[in-house]
């Protein structure tokens, strides 16, 4: 089966997923308990991290930090500055969802910056209502089968299994699985 051709956008897109591999699956395995795999990941995720994209500087910045917040004073440190730029992106986020413009890939795009944020902060009763209305919005806008949504759901899923809701998980990893296959993509697991 040959590739359907791509918009612009959804190529801009795919291509700054495919740059934030690494922080995929570093934090998949943060989920999965697996600290030192997360902590070898995490750099690599910092440099893929697309400024303005629902994996920004600011959000994979305090994954980093807050991985490696327990080495030292200078470390915890870092951390504490990584949080206050996440909470002046979380502020930003917040204001334009405030306001939601007519573009609904730009919203969800928000929403999923949004509920990476919310995960790393603890705002766990914020995340699930980020990534549901995030894939509504791609899905009235693109259609369900739209591989931005897939990507979503493999982000969903991994919140998902950090907060042991595995059953959920395997949901939204069958469905992206069924996203790629429908569109002529290899789906490859994440971590």
């Amino acid at each position: 089966m040959t590739s359907p051709r791509l918009c612009g956008t959804a190529q801009r897109q795919m291509g700054a997923l495919g740059d934030v591999r690494r922080y995929r699956q570093a934090m998949r395995a943060l989920g999965r308990g697996e600290l030192e795999r997360a902590k070898t990941l995490m750099p690599e995720g910092i440099d893929g991290a697309v400024p303005g994209s629902p994996v920004s500087v600011e959000i994979v910045a305090y994954a980093h930090a807050r991985l490696f917040a327990d080495l030292d004073d200078d470390a915890r440190a870092q951390a504490a500055v990584s949080a206050d730029f996440l909470r002046g992106e979380v502020a930003r986020l917040d204001a334009r969802l405030s306001h939601p413009s007519r573009d609904l890939p730009s919203n969800a795009r928000m929403r999923i910056a949004r509920a990476h944020a919310a995960a790393l902060l603890e705002e766990h009763a914020l995340v699930e209502p980020l990534y549901t209305t995030a894939i509504s919005e791609i899905a009235s806008a693109w259609g369900e089968d739209h591989l931005e949504i897939a990507s979503y759901l493999d982000d969903y899923a991994t919140w998902l299994l950090s907060r042991g809701r595995s059953a959920e998980a395997l949901e939204a990893i069958a469905r992206a699985r069924t996203i790629h296959e429908r569109s002529g993509h290899r789906y490859e697991e994440l971590g």
